[in-house]
């Protein structure tokens, strides 16, 4: 009695502080050594400990309690010689061990809890090389492993974090491995796949499924995945496309905690991991082909940098030039980010930036230079390289000073001669040219110096040897041996001359023969069979006439002109319409390419050459139809389609551009979707049709690889039902014909695989009168609209799926009842709808939505008069008076957000009693009765349930009407009160039920049976 009550003291003591845990922990041991009787310590030391078992409320002094228990536990171990090759345990730690495990299956979530979580801290006070005998390791091993199971998230979480421990990374076929990875794929909890990332070893097999991680809904989840990352994955061993992807996703995140754990983990990691060196790491994830994640890190890096840092990676010669052994495609785009971000950082970074900015004209020949240089090599790749290096050169020169007058016209030279170069590439071409369009802003002169270069491209100057005729060449053989015999004959008259004295003669002889030596070397210099002509030859050849094309097409595009003038209507006789009709496929999109260009400046051009572009994009091939279907859809957002419709061919456009949403390339149908969501955008077009058929491409389950077409749309529908009422209106013309085209889908076709429900609610939610940007002065709103619409259709073909479809509907719309008139005739199709329809789950639905609509019906004094004098009538439709009954709400309180829970106390000897925990349990528990009455539903109560498991539904569901309605809180309060489950449960109480299992994160939802006609008959 003595040591039961010391234990106590001192287990009460322990909740108080850590810092009193040393002092108590020998305490402890003392007693434990002088007690003889170890199994009554053990009994005594279980019965404290079991208090603290029970509680799974978050406290402090429970954790700290815990806490004491494993260190004096795991004391015994640790006492054990490091070299000691014994595999038994200490008694005392294995029988605790036996005791703990041998409830961890109790109906109790609190001592599930415990159990786990003192596990985890026991294995925790062990020291990294610690052992524990082999059959105490598979007990735990398959405890975990069940509790991994558990319904409630956190005993999963717990039960992970004691895993921990007990996996092997090294082994390929470790269970503890592939529950934990089955987990972190599957678990509907956000917290347990948290715990497993915190948990998991990595290896190659487990970093695939960390990987996907990334892509998680929760933020969470995905900061976790990036911390596993950063601390346990080496840079190197990743792939580069890998590498890009992480930094894509984590750059490009919406949650602002995930973004902020790439820039200030993530990436400083990774360049450490990399010697330290940017260039390195900019090597490493390939800045040539993902030249704008480059850039993103580039520009998160340099904020962590002071200027002088930022200039001391370059190293730069005398005139703030990179020396060209150096310049790499890195050191290129470092170049261009850092003058970028110091430039943007105003005057404070002004003395750096001149560091490390150049003039223009000796930028100019630094880039003609090596351009020339890099020219002559061989290697493509080499080549590649230079062509993105001087293209982040050249994003430079809008950070120049365009005052520098003889600057910019030598830095337009050095770039016009690169231009005629015979090697230059036409992707450079294009580059050289937007370059010129930044520092040259006259467009006159722009325009004639860019035709000059392509005058000296289409006709450069030639030389060619030429045959001289025979006869030519025998008379100039001729005129060389006259010349040599009269310089013989005055040769010999000089120098009887001179012999004779007469030097005045011999003088005039001499000038004679300097004249005649003159006309010899002439004669002798000329080409004796051929000659050398110089003249101007037109070029045609596919290189020179796609680079010519190539400028003119980025001449067009930097160019905002609003006529088309003289020169490029010569341009368009003379290169572009002859372009048009090569074969070579290159030349012929580029000439395409700068028709269209050119038609954007004239409507009169467009109209006649629409016919071509129609030809096009309808018959040729893939590269083409995508440029053409451009050019096309910006014809009609720059002039209108009906600029186009009044053709004489007979060509309709419209159904030219609707055709292209059929068309089998993936690419064109992307260019086609993203073209008619600009035209809807720009008011353009009006279509339900279009907007319907863009709906099911967002749903369609072949788009679901084609991440572009998908982007798009899930852009243009908010914004488009966000900028007017209008938009909506359109909205809900296209709603019913899309749920019809779905229902009526083959079973073999892809469109009976869309989830109708999501498409519906898809249509709700765009309806919503609270997106609008600027709301109308209007007495209805586009569901009150809707709502008649679908009680309408509903009648047709009263208990169809398609009609359920719509009641299920009527369900989510958020109706505003201000006209009376459109509520009252809301009501009268209700109750047709009530007299047609025969099946109960439709029945349930309408007066769901019955009882909604009562609450603002408003009857007019005739009515009223009406119904007082006709009973009968009054019993089948009567009038819910305010007094008769309180209203009930439309919506209902759903649990906190920071998490009650329900815990079963075991000190009661029952689960009726829960405890609460505000941040390890996370939402309540589900009875076994109600989850069993859940998965007997009805079918149709299964889809309802899914319709209102979404947040905007569940709001606009109101509470069923049924014939037991009048006493219809009485009885649920009453059977939840009760300790058996009720007999028979309303409605109303289902979607109670249903609705919180929704809520409940921490359950693992069971797998809904299969319905089956047979029950369906019991119900009915």
């Amino acid at each position: 009695m003595v040591g039961n009550r010391l234990i106590t003291e001192i287990f009460n003591k322990s909740q108080h502080s850590v810092a009193d845990h040393p002092k108590l922990l020998k305490q402890l041991r003392k007693v434990y050594d002088q007690i003889d009787d170890v199994d009554m310590f053990f009994q005594d030391f279980v019965d404290c400990f079991k208090c603290l078992l029970v509680h799974g409320e978050r406290q402090t002094a429970v954790n700290l309690c815990l806490d004491f228990s494993a260190k004096f536990a795991t004391s015994f171990e640790l006492e054990k010689d490091s070299d000691q090759d014994d595999a038994e345990c200490h008694p005392f730690y294995e029988k605790l061990f036996d005791f703990i495990l041998s409830n961890h299956n109790v109906r109790s979530q609190a001592v599930r809890f415990r159990v786990c979580q003192f596990i985890n801290r026991m294995l925790e006070e062990l020291n990294e090389s610690a052992c524990i005998s082999a059959d105490l390791f598979e007990k735990i091993y398959d405890a975990m492993l069940e509790r991994i199971q558990d319904r409630i998230a956190a005993v999963r979480v717990q039960a992970v974090v004691a895993l921990q421990r007990l996996q092997d990374p090294t082994n390929k076929e470790c269970p503890v491995i592939k529950a934990l990875v089955f987990h972190l794929e599957r678990d509907p909890h956000p917290e347990v796949r948290r715990a497993v990332l915190k948990a998991l070893g990595c290896n190659y097999f487990t970093l695939e499924f960390v990987l996907v991680r990334l892509r998680d809904v929760k933020d969470l989840v995905r900061r976790q995945a990036y911390i596993f990352i950063s601390e346990r994955v080496h840079v190197r061993t990743l792939s580069i496309a890998n590498r890009v992807t992480i930094l894509n996703l984590g750059l490009n995140d919406k949650s602002p905690a995930v973004t902020a754990m790439v820039q200030n983990k993530l990436i400083p990691a990774w360049i450490n991991a990399m010697e330290g060196s940017i260039f390195n790491f900019l090597r490493g994830i390939d800045v040539e082909g993902c030249s704008d994640i480059a850039v993103q890190v580039l520009q998160v890096w340099l904020k962590t940098l002071n200027y002088k840092e930022v200039t001391s990676h370059l190293s730069m010669d005398a005139e703030n030039l990179v020396t060209v052994d150096t310049l790499k495609p890195e050191v290129a785009l470092y170049w261009c980010t850092a003058v970028g971000y110091l430039h943007s950082e105003g005057v404070h970074a002004a003395d750096a930036l001149e560091t490390i900015m150049p003039e223009m004209t000796a930028f100019g020949k630094y880039v003609k230079g090596f351009v020339t240089s890099k020219l002559s090599e061989k290697d493509e790749m080499e080549v590649l390289s230079m062509e993105f290096t001087v293209g982040k050169l050249l994003e430079m020169a809008q950070y120049f000073d365009l005052a520098d007058e003889a600057g910019r016209l030598n830095l337009r030279r050095d770039l016009c001669d690169l231009l005629q170069n015979e090697k230059t590439s036409p992707s450079l071409t294009r580059t050289m040219v937007k370059c010129i369009s930044l520092i040259e802003p006259n467009l006159e002169v722009r325009i004639t110096k860019l035709l000059e270069v392509i005058s000296e491209l289409r006709e450069p100057l030639t030389q060619a040897e030429v045959l001289i005729p025979e006869a030519e060449q025998r008379k100039n053989k001729l005129e060389i041996a006259q010349c040599r015999v009269q310089l013989n004959e005055l040769k010999e008259e000089m120098e009887q001359a001179v012999e004779k004295q007469n030097f005045v003669g011999a003088q005039e002889i001499k000038q004679i023969i300097v004249v005649l030596e003159t006309k010899l070397n002439e004669l002798c210099s000329r080409p004796t069979t051929h000659d050398v002509e110089i003249f101007r030859e037109e070029r045609d050849d596919p290189l020179t006439l796609l680079k010519c094309l190539s400028i003119v097409c980025e001449l067009l595009k930097n160019s905002p002109m609003l006529k088309l003038t003289k020169e490029l209507d010569q341009l368009l006789t003379s290169l572009i319409l002859p372009c048009v009709e090569r074969i070579d496929p290159a030349v012929r999109n580029a000439a395409f390419e700068a028709l269209g260009c050119l038609c954007t400046c004239d409507l009169e051009l467009a109209q006649q050459r629409l016919l071509l572009f129609v030809q096009a994009v309808q018959m040729d091939h893939q590269v083409l139809q995508i440029t053409t279907a451009k050019v096309l859809f910006d014809l009609v957002q720059l002039f209108g389609l009906s600029s186009f419709e009044d053709q004489e061919s007979g060509t309709s456009l419209a159904s030219v551009l609707t055709d292209l949403l059929d068309n089998e390339d993936a690419d064109v149908q992307t260019i086609a979707v993203e073209g008619f969501a600009k035209l809807l955008i720009a008011s353009r077009i009006e279509s339900s049709m279009i907007l319907s058929r863009l709906v099911i491409f967002l749903f369609h389950p072949l788009t679901e690889e084609n991440v572009r077409l998908r982007q798009v749309l899930h852009v243009f529908f908010p914004f488009f039902a966000s900028m007017d009422m209008a938009n909506q209106q359109q909205l809900e013309a296209a709603f019913l014909p899309t749920i019809k085209t779905i229902q009526k889908a083959p079973c073999t076709s892809p469109l009976a695989e869309m989830d109708i429900t999501l498409v519906v609610k898809f249509f709700v939610d765009l309806t919503q009168e609270n997106l609008l940007v600027s709301k109308p002065e209007v007495d209805h709103t586009i569901h009150d609209q809707l709502a008649i619409k679908l009680c309408t259709e509903s009648l047709r073909f009263p208990d169809s799926n398609e009609s359920k479809v719509y009641l299920k509907a009527l369900l989510q719309l958020n109706m505003s009842f201000s006209n009376p008139s459109n509520t009252r005739d809301l009501y009268t199709l209700i109750r047709k709808m009530l007299r047609k329809m025969k099946e109960k789950s439709s029945i349930r639905l309408v007066e769901q939505f019955e009882s909604i609509v009562k609450k603002h019906l408003t009857p007019s004094t005739d009515e009223v008069a009406d119904s007082t004098a006709n009973g009968s009538e009054m019993e089948t439709e009567p009038v819910v008076q305010p007094s008769s009954r309180p209203n009930k709400p439309r919506t209902r309180m759903l649990g906190s957000k920071q998490g009650t829970t329900l815990l079963m106390d075991t000190t009661g000897g029952s689960d009726a009693d829960f405890s609460q925990c505000s941040d390890v349990f996370f939402s309540p528990e589900k009875t076994s009765t109600q989850k069993e009455k859940t998965c007997k539903k009805s079918p149709e109560v299964v889809v309802e349930q899914v319709d209102s498991s979404s947040t905007a539904s569940s709001e606009k569901i109101g509470p069923s009407r049924t014939r037991r309605q009048a006493n219809l809180r009485s009885t649920v309060v009453e059977n939840l009160t009760r300790d058996e489950s009720p007999r028979r449960r309303t409605r109303s109480m289902r979607s109670t039920v249903a609705s919180s299992a929704d809520e409940d994160d921490d359950v693992i939802p069971p797998t809904p049976p299969r319905p089956k006609t047979k029950s369906t008959r019991k119900r009915r």
